[in-house]
């Protein structure tokens, strides 16, 4: 009776550590992590305009060619970049409260920016009011993004 529960012990051990070991392997080679980003490429814009998506639907006019700097939720799939101003819109598809997004070469890769995928990211680009990306679905756009990071702890 002992012996064999050692075995179921030592059993769930090693399956624990075989389930850990595949995590952290689809983890790495998915490039799914997050960076702290100090200066260089993906750093801050002091210059931008720190507004809301609300501001930014409700006024292009007012943002129409200024670099902004919005927090929403992202998005990153064939023909749906975008930013939303909430998880809901982002789960159900309200693309007239979120944003077409066009990273930059300056931004994240967008391998690893979409491993954000329903979660809140901050986000540095040229926004106009003008450009409402596929089949015109969004309220504008945030263009030549140059920062797209995770702003939400994991």
């Amino acid at each position: 009776m002992i012996i064999k529960y050692r075995r179921k012990e030592k059993m769930k051990k090693h399956v624990i550590k075989m389930i850990l070991s595949i995590i952290f392997a689809m983890v790495v080679l998915t490039g799914c992590k997050s960076y702290n980003y100090v200066s260089g490429k993906n750093s801050a814009n002091h210059d931008a305009d720190d507004v809301s998506i609300i501001q930014l639907i409700s006024n292009p006019e007012k943002y129409d060619g200024k670099v902004v700097r919005v927090i929403g939720v992202g998005n990153l799939e064939f023909e749906g970049d975008a930013v939303y101003l909430s998880r809901d819109d982002w789960k159900n598809w309200v693309c007239k409260n979120g944003l077409w997004i066009e990273l930059g070469d300056d931004a994240t890769s967008y391998n690893v920016a979409k491993c954000w995928n329903g979660k809140y990211v901050i986000i540095e680009g040229t926004f106009e009011q003008e450009s409402t990306g596929h089949f015109g679905m969004w309220s504008g756009a945030i263009t030549d993004i140059t920062r797209y990071e995770l702003w939400e702890e994991k």
